[in-house]
């Protein structure tokens, strides 16, 4: 199989880093496919790609996630809302992720071009630290992914007074199917203690997607 795990459309310079996990005990070897789209005026410069392991199982225990309610058993409650509760909603009918089916959430298009959003509570960060997300994404239907139709995942960031600091859009699934979408965080500055996860979903995209197993850890 195949996971489709970031993208770049910016011009600029940049670490770029995700989490990758085989997704089966079948899955022996893996390779880094680096995708250009058939755009002509694409030009960059890749260098220093490394592949490395972040735990061994044997002698690090399991990260903490720090996200309550991340596999959707409770449905949209511990901390986690939606501003379009018409089209994101609690979904227990076996459309999650292999690992536990029966929960998720259901992400559909608004009919109007207002964008959807799942907001994730609020976890304590540190800018001396980074984090490491990853979700389970089944993307079932877009009928505008070429003209920018996407689910995509964005993180808010919070100062100790709960006042919003700053932003940082991380990734974007196209990609029909289910994937495994993960990404490394890093807090914007000292000033951030509080960050959220803010899932979108484009308006008038015809998009039907379920998400589940959603992990944030501290490294």
């Amino acid at each position: 199989s195949g996971q489709w795990l970031k993208q770049e459309t910016s011009s600029f310079v940049e670490d770029m880093n995700f989490t990758y996990k085989p997704s089966s005990p079948s899955v022996a070897k893996a390779s880094l496919q680096v995708v250009v789209t058939a755009n002509p005026g694409i030009t960059a410069y890749l260098a220093n790609a490394q592949m490395f392991p972040e735990t061994t199982a044997t002698t690090t225990p399991s990260p903490t996630n720090l996200l309550a309610n991340g596999t959707f058993t409770a449905g949209l409650a511990d901390g986690w809302s939606t501003d379009d509760p018409t089209h994101i909603t609690a979904n227990t009918a076996n459309n999650g992720s292999p690992a536990s089916p029966a929960d998720s959430i259901s992400l559909q298009s608004g009919t109007t071009t207002a964008n959807g959003h799942l907001f994730s509570p609020k976890v304590a960060v540190s800018s001396t630290h980074t984090y490491t997300f990853t979700s389970w994404l089944n993307l079932v239907k877009d009928t505008t992914a070429a003209s920018g139709g996407e689910v995509a995942y964005y993180i808010d960031e919070y100062n100790s007074a709960g006042q919003w600091v700053s932003g940082q859009y991380k990734t974007g699934d196209h990609t029909l199917g289910a994937n495994t979408l993960g990404f490394s965080y890093t807090p914007s500055s000292a000033s951030v203690t509080q960050a959220r996860l803010q899932v979108i979903v484009v308006g008038n995209a015809g998009i039907q997607a379920y998400l589940d197993n959603v992990d944030w850890y501290q490294n």
